[in-house]
Parts: structure tokens; sequence; C-alpha cells
């Protein structure tokens, strides 16, 4: 659906992929051998976009890095995030980040990275979540080693509010620069036009699809429960469109018309 929605790329968020495979929060529950399968499946869903993908802190030490990078190329992602977040102190999605790894540990992890990737255009990203753990001075300082450390771009994790992002995007225009932004109880939002002023060069905003979904799931349950035990006389009418909605997200046309193909070679 993001394909056919004209996208030109997916971003496969670490919180999100947790949330709808396994029902599991994004605190480092969750290792390679299960992210590997779910990442698998959207990527072989659209062959044809490239995927950014969330490596978390590569799964393990220096050697689990290479592994992460080797397992997630084969699956044939266009690129991964490794973040420096602590694994035992780890917090989800918009929430900061209590402890990073010390800054000679993530270096590694990003010279293991680079070094063992097999092609050359996998793009490679690194993540600092210094922000929430030690400041705005301590993640900028963190984003600049890494990009000299080769990593092909750089996201400061929890930035918000306009002067936060106007820093980063300051720091870092002209380069991969990325910015994920989390709506706010208003829901004010700066557009990606104003992102891409600020310095910002790719722009996601991890939960606001989620999000939606979860409560439209929820607020269906509801009035099924209450539709079961006779609190309603009806469940209430989906979307006019969604039934063509769903047969287009499952290309029921495209399967119907290789049928019909099939049917006609075994008539001659």
């Amino acid at each position: 659906m993001i394909q056919a929605a004209g996208f030109p790329a997916i971003n496969i968020g670490g919180s999100t992929l947790l949330a709808a495979r396994y029902a599991l929060p994004d605190i480092g529950l969750a290792a390679l051998g299960e992210m590997a399968p779910a990442i698998r499946d959207v990527v072989d869903a659209v062959p044809d976009m490239p995927c950014l993908v969330d490596g978390d802190d590569g799964y393990g030490d220096a050697r689990q890095v290479a592994r992460t990078v080797a397992v997630l190329e084969r699956i044939g992602v266009g690129g991964l995030i490794l973040e420096d977040q602590h694994r035992l102190e780890k917090q989800p999605g918009a929430t900061a980040a209590r402890q990073v790894v010390p800054l000679e540990t993530m270096l590694e992890k990003l010279a293991v990275a680079l070094a063992t990737r097999a092609d050359p255009e996998l793009v490679i990203i690194a993540r600092t979540d210094a922000l929430g753990a030690g400041g705005m001075e301590e993640a900028l300082r963190r984003g600049e080693r890494y990009l000299k450390q080769g990593a092909d771009g750089v996201f400061v994790a929890g930035a918000k509010g306009r002067e936060q992002l106007e820093r980063v995007g300051q720091a870092f225009r002209g380069q991969w620069n990325m910015a994920a932004l989390f709506e706010q109880p208003d829901g004010a939002l700066l557009t990606p036009g104003e992102l891409s002023g600020l310095g910002f060069s790719h722009i996601v905003y991890p939960m606001a699809m989620m999000l939606r979904v979860v409560g439209a799931i929820e607020q269906f349950l509801t009035r099924l429960r209450d539709f079961a035990e006779g609190r309603s006389a009806t469940l209430g009418a989906p979307d006019a469109g969604a039934p063509e909605c769903f047969s287009r997200a499952v290309k029921s046309a495209e399967w119907n018309e290789l049928a019909e193909r099939i049917a006609k070679h075994r008539l001659r």
C-alpha cells in the first residue's frame, strides 16, 4: 500500500515491526533471528523498492554487527541504521534514551559494518541517542565522529521542537541527515518541506500510520463485542471503498489475470 501510494522508499522501523509481528515493545527483547524474517516479508512484498531498516545496535558486539550486515544484505535491504543506545537500557520510539555505549564501542561497530558490507551502495546510517542521555552537544559531537568514521549519514534521535531540529539540521546540512517526527497531542508536525529547509534530507514519521491502524482495530473490536453481547444492533458499515482497497492491497486483479492466462493455455 505504501508503494501504491507513490512513496519512493520504505522505512522499516523497529518499534512498528515488533508491534505488528510480535506484539512487543521496542526495549531490546527481540534479536536478529526474530527480526530478519519480518524484514524479509516486507522486502519480498516490494522487491523493486529500497527499504531502510532499523538495525538496532547490531544485536550485540562488533562480531554480531558483521553478521547483521550480512543477513540484511542477503535479504535485499537498501540501507540500515545502527544506534549507540545501550541495549540493556533501551527505550522505544520518542522516549529519551537513558544510556549510550562508549563512543569507541560505536566507532568500532561502524568500522566493522562499513568494512564487511558486500555492496558499497548499501547505506549505513549512524544513529545517536546521546541527546536524551547526554544533551545536544554530546549528540552533535557523536554525529560528527560517526560521519568522520565513514557513515553514509547521521540520525540524531529524539530531536523535537523547532529549536532542537534547527540545531541538528544546521550541524549536518549537506549530509544524509535523518529526522524522525512523532506527533504531539495537538497533531502539530513540521512538514517535509520545512524540515528540508532546516537541513534534513531524509524524513520519517515512524508511528503515524501504526497509531491510526491500531486505533481503528480497537474501535472496531469494541463495536463487535457490543454487537455480540446485544448492546448494539449493528456493526456499522465499512468505508465505501474498503473492499476495493483490500482487493488492490492483495493484488487480486493480477492473480485473477494469471488464472485466466493459465486457463486459456489449458484450453489450447
